[in-house]
């Protein structure tokens, strides 16, 4: 079994001291000999991956008192460091996971394919094996700051003369990180899922789509077009609750579930489906509905659905009156021809984003500050930030900060999740690629205390 890794987040303010610091918080023993680490940074301490000097001493610490002979480091530049759930705002620092180079990171050295054409101006992502979902996360946009798109370093370092002496060093836009877990995950329903959303409908079924365009639903047995409910709901948040969304930073999201786990023509909702009645209740706690509205998403992910963000809908005359735009991206890198091909083929067999026969439920992403657990976390959390995350430095002027057993980062983007189930082959609208965008949204993998 391959020794487990170390993880932790440091919050940094003072780079002077940066490892002085440390060293006297963590007493940093290497009994299983690891020879890698990876280190996310956020935009301001960029500089750090591509100082010699710092890297030298950050290797001469990380390889311990067992020393090895080379040590291999990958660092990225990411948009946040995650924050230590339960706290909701991300921090500024870097993110350290520490372990053996074959093990965490395979094939660190084997040349990579070019970028395809149309990824030329794309920001480089890491991928994180959890078994069999993977997680893809862009990194930071760091034109601004070394004229790189994006900032993804490989670098080895020879420690068989005592002090660490850069060997090598290479520049790539894309890396898997595998996780030495100690059980690999089977499915997607092994994922923690946080997803701060509130309900505005009930779940209907759909009656006429192609593609990602959902035209017309299923409302009081009588199939009207896709927007005719929403609006009204969406009017009605800003109206009676306005504290929980803002106007410009509001975003609404579709779960979609397939048709082999809808109920045929059916309007009627499940008891354990969100109810969209409680967010318009003063008195019902928007944290509690929150809490309750994720963690049936996360079941619904288990079974196959999968939430996809609005872009555009409603208004038009005709045949477009109330017609919804759902968010086609699935994969941060372009697909294959192949691959392409076979999306199209199978938006031509009935659309395997929306086909008729599915439940959609639309849901508002919040401000609120609601948090995934109650308690102390361990482990791996990846996510999307918030709109608060300008101002989530959590640091303070005390020093550097380590929390250890903590491991992950967040994308202003969003995150790309892709699992492996027969599933997908045989079932229209059960799709194994899909896109977590939701602001303040989290998959993670561990234990609260």
């Amino acid at each position: 079994m391959t020794p487990p890794a170390s993880l932790s987040i440091w919050v940094l303010l003072d780079l002077s001291s940066l490892l002085r610091g440390i060293k006297k918080q963590v007493n940093l023993a290497n009994p299983d000999r690891h020879n890698a680490a990876v280190i996310l940074a956020t935009p301001q301490y960029a500089k750090l991956l591509e100082d010699e000097a710092f890297m030298k001493e950050f290797v001469d610490f990380m390889s311990g008192s067992e020393k090895v002979e080379q040590f291999h480091v990958l660092g990225a530049v990411v948009d946040h460091v995650a924050p230590p759930v339960p706290r909701n705002n991300p921090v500024q620092g870097l993110s350290i996971l520490r372990g053996r180079l074959d093990s965490i990171l395979p094939d660190l050295w084997t040349p990579a394919p070019p970028k395809a054409v149309e990824d030329a101006d794309k920001v480089a992502a890491l991928t994180i094996d959890f078994g069999n979902p993977h997680l893809t996360m862009p990194l930071a946009n760091t034109t601004f700051l070394n004229h790189r798109t994006s900032t993804l370093l490989a670098s080895r370092f020879d420690l068989s003369q005592g002090s660490p002496r850069l060997s090598e060093r290479i520049e790539k836009h894309w890396q898997q990180i595998t996780l030495p877990l100690e059980e690999q995950l089977q499915s997607v329903r092994d994922l923690g899922l946080w997803a701060p959303l509130v309900p505005l409908t009930h779940p209907r079924v759909v009656t006429e789509s192609f593609g990602n365009i959902v035209r017309r639903i299923n409302l009081n047995n009588e199939s009207t077009p896709a927007s005719n409910e929403l609006e009204p709901a969406v009017d009605e948040l800003h109206n009676r609750k306005s504290y929980l969304v803002k106007q410009s930073t509001m975003g609404v999201w579709a779960m979609i579930m397939p048709p082999v786990y809808s109920q045929s023509g059916a309007d009627i909702s499940s008891p354990r489906d969100p109810d969209p009645t409680a967010t318009f209740d003063e008195n019902h706690s928007a944290t509690d509905l929150m809490s309750a509205t994720s963690s049936r998403l996360q079941e619904l992910y288990g079974q196959g659905g999968r939430l996809y963000q609005i872009l555009s809908g409603g208004g038009g005359w005709g045949a477009k009156k109330g017609l919804l735009s759902l968010d086609p991206q699935r994969t941060h890198f372009s697909l294959s021809e192949e691959e392409e091909m076979q999306r199209f083929i199978q938006a031509m067999d009935g659309g395997n984003f929306v086909p008729v026969g599915s439940k959609i439920q639309f849901f508002a992403s919040t401000e609120t500050a609601a948090k995934p657990t109650n308690g102390a976390f361990s482990g791996v959390v990846f996510g999307t930030a918030g709109a608060a995350s300008a101002s989530a430095d959590e640091s303070s002027d005390t020093g550097p900060v380590v929390l250890e057993n903590i491991f992950g980062a967040l994308s202003d983007e969003g995150v790309f999740v892709t699992s492996s189930d027969a599933a997908a082959d045989t079932t229209p609208g059960f799709n194994n690629d899909w896109r977590l965008n939701v602001p303040h949204s989290r998959i993670f993998v561990g234990k609260a205390d």
